[in-house]
């Protein structure tokens, strides 16, 4: 689909959500799959975008596969050049990655893109790769960026979730009472009642035309953060993984934590 120029862009994002998805469920199946598919997704973007939704799900992609297998997938883009200047793509894609963490959507597409990084960050054994060097200023505001977009999804979450549970609250209190109602009317229900029986078609028409107005979100990239994946789950803590790693790398590799750490000072 992603090779296809007559799809649209709202359908090769979902597609690229179904990629991630498969790469986070299924890591182990699909690992041999992963030089085709990040090939794919990268040469997707090398061409016309309209849509930032298309170009961010396609980034997704990678830096999912990125914290499922960062020694792998690493090799795979220094062996792939941008066409058609055959300039090296990972560089490229790092410095993209980072420049546009600030605009990153929705809980798991920040908690991922951070989990990313600190897989990559994490298994650097010396001073920072090339493909790092080049960007290395741009790492901090990355994760800065990330963790700011992140505590105000998760506030927000939060929220949504709070006035759903009122509103299904109020509902079922709404039903018990409309339920009460008709058990005390009940003997005195007359069936050749028009009005009742019009009255009742109104009341259970208002109850399904409020299902309607939920289901059309134009939020795309909320939508598709509704896909569920192992990275969501609450057993991850992305906080305390970025801790472990800047421990990690302050006892074993001073040098690299040094080029980090210096942009806070």
């Amino acid at each position: 689909m992603l090779e296809n120029e007559n799809c649209g862009e709202d359908a090769q994002s979902h597609a690229c959500k179904v990629l991630e998805v498969m790469v986070l469920q299924c890591k182990d199946t699909v690992s041999q799959l992963l030089p085709r598919i990040i090939k794919t997704v990268l040469e997707r973007v090398t061409k016309t975008v309209k849509m930032k939704l298309c170009r961010s799900m396609c980034l997704q992609v990678v830096i999912a596969a990125l914290y499922v297998n960062p020694i792998g997938v690493i090799e795979v883009l220094e062996k792939l050049t941008m066409p058609p200047t055959g300039e090296p793509v990972c560089s490229q894609f790092f410095s993209q990655w980072f420049k546009q963490a600030d605009c990153v959507r929705g809980v798991h597409n920040r908690k991922i893109g951070i989990l990313g990084l600190v897989s990559v960050l994490g298994r650097c054994a010396g001073p920072l790769p090339a493909y790092l060097a080049a960007c290395a200023h741009e790492i901090v505001p990355a994760f800065l960026a990330l963790f700011s977009g992140l505590e105000k999804a998760y506030q927000t979450k939060a929220s949504v979730d709070s006035e759903d549970d009122a509103v299904e609250e109020a509902e079922e209190e709404d039903l018990e009472i409309e339920e009460d109602e008709l058990e005390s009317d009940e003997d005195d229900y007359d069936e050749d009642d028009a009005a009742y029986v019009e009255n009742l078609a109104k009341m259970a028409g208002s109850h399904l035309g409020d299902d309607d107005s939920d289901d059309e979100d134009d939020d795309e990239d909320i939508e598709l953060d509704l896909y569920d994946t192992p990275v969501d789950s609450d057993d991850i803590d992305e906080y305390a993984e970025f801790k472990s790693m800047l421990l990690g790398l302050q006892a074993n590799n001073g040098e690299l934590y040094a080029v980090l750490t210096s942009s806070l000072a």
